[in-house]
């Protein structure tokens, strides 16, 4: 609710401090969302559980290492084998036309 007796000054001196108010938060959230931030969050959450990640990810190989490796091997043919259709496919275009 408003204040009628508040003088034109107070009133004043109120909306400076809510846009300074206003200001820092802006502030805060642009830091809190910066890219630098975020990478410095995950930096640390690296360097604190990193040796559990790695044990994880090490036994899930050693469990599962054929299908990995199968997984491997398909995106190694996916990407080296596209490299050569484009040329295969100009050669049988031009030995029909």
């Amino acid at each position: 609710m408003t204040n009628d007796n508040r003088s034109p000054k107070g009133i004043e001196r109120e909306i400076e401090e809510q846009r300074s108010d206003l200001t820092s938060n802006l502030e805060d959230l642009q830091d809190k969302f910066s890219i630098d931030t975020a990478v410095r969050q995950i930096s640390e959450q690296f360097r604190e559980h990193g040796g559990d990640m790695g044990r994880s990810i090490s036994d899930q190989v050693n469990a599962n290492a054929i299908p990995l490796a199968l997984t491997g091997i398909g995106l190694a043919w996916m990407m080296f084998g596209s490299q050569q259709r484009p040329a295969a496919a100009s050669r049988s275009y031009e030995d029909e036309g």
